[in-house]
């Protein structure tokens, strides 16, 4: 991780394990660009590698003329860990602009990201098309947790392209015997933003609580009840879905959770109910 080493101290990153897979653990989300750069220089993700994300955000917005002006040079030659992390000091700082900001450094093909907010979800749940400044096309999903996905008119199971969103997630899924297996082809990047985890309220100001174990249970234990998914639930989606996937990101955003408290109490609480206890 020598590479990487800067980010100990800019981002506070910190590399645990999930069973023979990485997981790389750090504060602010555009940092994740970096630890993809070292991930496909060390063939540990194929260049470019799908993104599978969980984050309350869509953090899809466009890079700046200036910055993407940077990219194309950076991309022109050979791209270093280095040369990314400069650039991420350049990005968006509240992390909206790192997506397409991978895209647009050949890192990321196309994304599938759960869990995004009822304000922003309406604009982006139906896919779309982004073309980086090479030609190449991608394709960004947003959507509602797995759950609801799940559920009648949910983009898992009645949506004209769920067939794709399957692909990027590098899954099968079965709708005769509602059976969900991994494909083990290329693997994807598992990347989370623990404010995915915390829910809202306003009263004189705005609270951020992390949720509670009752929502992880709605969200992940409880199996769909819709006849085209019935008997699935989202852990059954996500356990395939680590069979097959290259690396996890973690990013905590404390600011986005509420502060460094509650950003470690979702931390805990997703460990249990999502990677049974076994993130170490």
């Amino acid at each position: 991780m020598t590479d990487l080493r800067p980010l100990i101290k800019t981002d506070g990153l910190t590399l645990k394990k999930y069973h023979d897979v990485d997981v790389y653990v750090h504060d602010e989300h555009r940092w994740v660009l970096p630890i993809i750069s070292y991930l496909q220089i060390n063939n540990n993700l194929p260049t470019p590698c799908n993104l599978i994300g969980f984050d309350y955000h869509t953090d899809t917005i466009d890079v700046s003329s200036l910055i993407l002006n940077d990219i194309k040079i950076a991309r022109a030659n050979d791209l270093s860990v280095e040369k990314v992390i400069e650039i991420c000091d350049s990005l968006d700082h509240q992390n909206h602009d790192w997506i397409k900001a991978g895209m647009e450094l050949g890192m990321i093909d196309n994304a599938v990201i759960f869990g995004i907010n009822s304000f922003d979800l309406h604009s982006c749940r139906d896919g779309k098309d982004y073309i980086d400044h090479y030609g190449n096309m991608h394709k960004i999903f947003c959507l509602s947790h797995i759950r609801e996905e799940l559920e009648r008119g949910g983009r898992l199971v009645e949506f004209h392209q769920k067939n794709e969103i399957w692909d990027i997630l590098g899954l099968d899924f079965n709708l005769q015997t509602k059976t969900i297996s991994a494909k083990n082809t290329n693997k994807a990047l598992l990347d989370i933003d623990l404010d995915c985890f915390t829910g809202r309220f306003t009263v004189s100001q705005e609270y951020i609580v992390p949720w509670p174990d009752e929502v992880y249970q709605d969200v992940f234990s409880d199996a769909s009840t819709y006849d085209s998914a019935c008997g699935i639930s989202g852990n059954d989606v996500i356990r395939e879905m680590l069979k097959s996937v290259g690396a996890i990101t973690i990013a905590r955003e404390p600011e986005h959770c509420g502060g460094k408290n509650n950003a470690d109490i979702v931390n805990i609480r997703l460990n249990n109910h999502i990677f049974n206890g076994e993130l170490n």
